[in-house]
């Protein structure tokens, strides 16, 4: 009897132990993440593999929204590294614990109608510490800005999108005339972006929040993301949503800029992820179960916004 219930025990303690990313990197710098959290066709990277410590990256047992894991992520000051084509974080005064796609993966990229989730924990933290702090956006995988940013600053949960610079009648007037130029200008301050708060502080730390994304992928004014949040409506944008010649992808950890401070003065930052799902067609929707998370589809989809988010 009492070495059952030692066994018992062992095991309990076993599932409870923390397991960091970085021991499980393969050998072509993929992490196979576990099913539990992460229901996506293809696998996961960090550009910054010179940046992992074992704290960074842990598959954890003891926060989850649903099942029996989520990932955490911590990030401390000084946390850069240096990209494979010689992009320096520490150099420009960032520090990040991300993962995102394997581009090598014939599944990356979007197109038609996709349906995401992602649950989200943010430990509390001084948000005047930094100047921009991502917790998941959609990005291209080349230079490009990020079509769509989500990020904890001073005003709240914020989204921050971009998506005016991918067109070049609008990237050239910020450019003087020249596209190119345009784009490396591309800001949240230009009149067709948008900068915009969708959580206030007080909603979104030291709780599980569930977000469900409904995007149209097109390079023309005739796409579309709609965003819940914890079963309410409270984004919707219409326009275009792919960054043209490149391929968008999902990407989710923590990524901050500190910009004129130092790194001494930063703080350690934590936040968890689970149930990461995707789904591709118009009624996919269901494909996600979000039933697990106390969440109806048909509900969802009935919801209409007053404010929508246009370009033009």
């Amino acid at each position: 009897m009492k070495k059952a219930i030692a066994i018992i025990v062992l095991g309990l303690f076993l599932v409870l132990i923390p397991y960091n990313l970085r021991a499980e990197l393969k050998k072509d710098g993929t992490f196979i993440l576990p099913k539990d959290v992460v229901k996506y066709p293809h696998k996961w990277k960090t550009a910054f593999i010179n940046s992992l410590k074992d704290y960074s990256i842990q598959v954890v047992s003891s926060n989850v929204r649903f099942g029996k894991k989520s990932i955490r992520f911590e990030l401390r000051p000084g946390d850069c590294g240096v990209s494979k084509s010689g992009y320096s974080d520490c150099k420009n005064k960032s520090e990040r614990h991300e993962l995102v796609p394997q581009n090598k993966d014939r599944d990356i990229g979007y197109s038609g109608i996709t349906w995401h989730s992602i649950s989200f924990f943010a430990e509390k933290f001084d948000t005047s510490k930094y100047d921009h702090n991502s917790l998941f956006q959609f990005h291209g995988d080349g230079d490009g800005a990020p079509s769509f940013n989500f990020s904890l600053d001073n005003s709240g949960f914020t989204v921050q999108r971009r998506t005016a610079c991918n067109v070049k009648e609008i990237a050239k007037k910020y450019g003087g005339g020249n596209w190119k130029s345009g784009l490396k200008a591309c800001s949240t301050r230009w009149k067709e972006n948008a900068y915009l708060r969708i959580m206030s502080k007080k909603e979104m730390f030291n709780k599980w929040n569930d977000v469900v994304f409904n995007i149209k992928w097109s390079e023309k004014q005739k796409g579309f993301l709609k965003m819940w949040i914890n079963g309410g409506l409270i984004y919707h944008y219409i326009g275009s949503t792919d960054t043209p010649n490149e391929s968008t992808a999902f990407q989710f950890g923590i990524y901050r800029y500190y910009g004129g401070r130092s790194i001494s003065s930063g703080i350690n930052q934590v936040a968890y992820f689970d149930e990461i799902r995707f789904a591709k067609g118009k009624k996919s929707c269901k494909k996600l179960k979000l039933d697990d998370l106390g969440y109806n589809c048909k509900d969802l989809e009935n919801q209409s916004i007053s404010i929508i988010d246009k370009i033009y």
